[in-house]
């Protein structure tokens, strides 16, 4: 007999893989857009470590994309083995 769709179990795992991933992103983000909200008065120095803030989080984004699509994959393959 065919399973077709999701288990619970992995439906569940997944949502806990994007907690744990989100708990560790939006902060950052947060952090970078209160930051970078009020240029106006700023020395050169604090622009320029704003804008280093923002390219380590879109390197961070870029790693937790990257996990994601890691980890789909990984899934795909165990879905099409069974």
């Amino acid at each position: 007999m065919k399973k077709n769709g999701f288990t619970l179990i992995e439906l569940l795992a997944t949502l806990a893989l994007l907690a744990i991933l989100s708990m560790v992103i939006v902060p950052s983000i947060i952090g970078v857009i209160n930051k970078s909200s009020s240029i106006e008065g700023k020395s050169k120095d604090e622009v320029l470590q704003t804008l280093v803030d923002v390219i380590v989080l879109k390197k961070q984004l870029d790693c937790m994309y990257l996990i994601i699509d890691i980890l789909w994959v990984m899934f795909l393959r165990l879905r099409l083995r069974n």
